[in-house]
């Protein structure tokens, strides 16, 4: 071993262990971004939702019935009620689109996967 193959050598053995010398912190930066904009997104539309259902519930029984007279615990329950019932709707829904994109990303894989291989095997037959 000589002194000018030394630092080539430290960097093979250190490449291994240190993960930012091959793989940047930013490489995908854009995608996580746009990842966190759309559950920021789900989230605000969530909570607009919800606060609305709950708004139909508690002023909109007073507007369309007012002859019934309830009182502020009847129109606080019935909003109560409401915002749960499109609150668990909300949810499902969410889980449906984060089981669905990640039933994407495991097709997108295999898709990735069959075009390498089938890449591979093509350039040998070429050969």
């Amino acid at each position: 071993m000589t002194w000018k193959n030394l630092p080539v050598r430290m960097y093979v053995l250190v490449g291994s262990i240190d993960q930012t010398r091959s793989n940047s912190l930013l490489q995908n930066f854009g995608q996580e971004m746009r990842e966190v904009n759309r559950q920021m997104v789900a989230i605000i539309n969530t909570l607009i939702t919800v606060g609305g259902s709950f708004a139909f519930g508690f002023w909109g029984v007073q507007f369309a019935y007012p002859h019934l007279g309830l009182d502020i615990a009847e129109r606080m329950l019935l909003g109560l009620v409401c915002a749960t019932i499109v609150f668990f709707a909300d949810l499902y829904f969410i889980i449906k689109s984060m089981s669905d994109d990640e039933i994407e990303e495991k097709n997108e894989a295999k898709k990735k996967k069959w075009v390498e291989s089938s890449n591979i095997s093509l350039q040998k037959k070429c050969q």
